[in-house]
């Protein structure tokens, strides 16, 4: 593993997940209900609760004329919940995430439970390969003030330029750079202004890395990968923070 980073008393980690995507033949609609019933009683213990979620049917492409939607079929996938922690896997067609809500119980303790629910599922379901890796961290700051820009928090960096940083509602802007052809990083800033937000809204800064170089699925590299996405992940989030952000995770709660 890489260098531990720093464990901050006030984290601003709302939602942390990760999304391991799989192949197998012949299962592309979904799992047997046996397969799910089986994977619910391997994790039983841990997540003992169990529910189905019905998706929405819709599908957004970028074209030349620009973004575009589809209505496609729903579908269902099964949300197993940690009562006793922030703790949830959801089971989809083709796809396994880990989440993680606040308080974030840091990276040791997260990684832990991606690669423990991904030994479960890859005994059950024995999918052909692992296709696409996704590690997100939706950081929510609350402003102190209503007209408080981004910019009292975050600096400009290689995601984050200087003007989307000084207008203090109403921002809504997504940067996606490729590192290379299976590499890439979506990093998105919102201007968030609902209940739970705060009476004066908050900032969401949201980053998403993510590889699609397969992977065999019983490799030990994913281990491996994993801790390389989350560096990223922490990179993009150093190069952003700003001396009022890092006091501000320090404080206590």
């Amino acid at each position: 593993m890489t260098a531990p980073h720093p464990t901050y008393p006030n984290p601003v980690i709302a939602e942390s997940l990760c999304e391991l995507h799989v192949h197998k033949d012949g299962a592309d609609d979904g799992w047997p209900a046996s397969m799910v019933g089986d994977f619910y009683q391997a994790i039983q213990a841990d997540y003992p609760e169990m529910e189905p979620v019905t998706e929405l049917g819709v599908e957004l492409s970028a074209t030349d004329t620009g973004i575009h939607q589809r209505f496609v079929a729903p579908r269902t996938r099964f949300r197993f919940r940690d009562p006793d922690s922030s703790f949830f896997v959801h089971l989809g067609a083709g796809v396994l995430s880990v989440n993680v809500l606040a308080p974030y119980p840091g990276w040791e303790r997260f990684r832990e439970r991606i690669l423990g629910a991904w030994q479960v599922f890859r005994k059950k379901s024995e999918p052909s390969e692992i296709t696409r890796i996704g590690l997100r961290y939706i950081n929510r700051i609350t402003r102190e003030t209503a007209q408080q820009p981004p910019r009292d928090w975050l600096r400009p960096s290689d995601f984050l330029a200087p003007a989307t940083l000084k207008y203090s509602s109403g921002f809504s802007v997504r940067a996606q750079v490729l590192t290379d052809p299976n590499r890439r990083t979506i990093v998105s800033l919102q201007d968030l202004q609902t209940e739970e937000a705060g009476p004066c809204g908050s900032i969401v800064f949201d980053i998403d890395r993510i590889t699609e170089s397969p992977l065999p699925p019983e490799s030990d590299r994913l281990s491996e990968t994993l801790d390389d996405l989350h560096e990223d992940v922490w990179n993009v989030f150093q190069g952003a923070k700003t001396v009022r952000l890092e006091e501000k995770l320090n404080e206590s709660r």
